[in-house]
């Protein structure tokens, strides 16, 4: 729960939060309203997890794409299509594969 929050959890007004997994209220839900993990400390973990887990090659060709990816978004963010990846992409589907490349993209 957020710091200094006084609801009581219940299953009707209990969120878990994606990003981080704590339980939260409903008030609280957002990433800026509890002590939540940054970004960055999320992408940086799936990718420590990824390394110990990939090839050295693999991993060279996730982390390039999901570079490339998070530089679009970060350069146009009001831009949808880069906001979005096809499963079915060749590229996304062969580089991504990872369930920790899979995690960072969960962003």
């Amino acid at each position: 729960a957020a710091a200094n929050c006084r609801e009581s959890l219940a299953a009707h007004n209990t969120i878990r939060c994606n990003r981080c997994n704590q339980a939260v209220c409903l008030k609280h839900r957002y990433e800026d309203s509890h002590a939540c993990l940054s970004a960055e400390e999320v992408a940086n973990n799936a990718l420590t997890q990824a390394r110990a887990i990939m090839s050295p090659s693999d991993f060279a060709d996730a982390h390039a794409t999901l570079s490339k990816v998070f530089g679009n978004i970060i350069a146009e963010p009001g831009n949808e299509k880069f906001r979005t990846l096809k499963k079915s992409n060749a590229i996304v589907s062969q580089k991504l594969r990872h369930p920790a490349s899979i995690e960072a993209l969960r962003l």
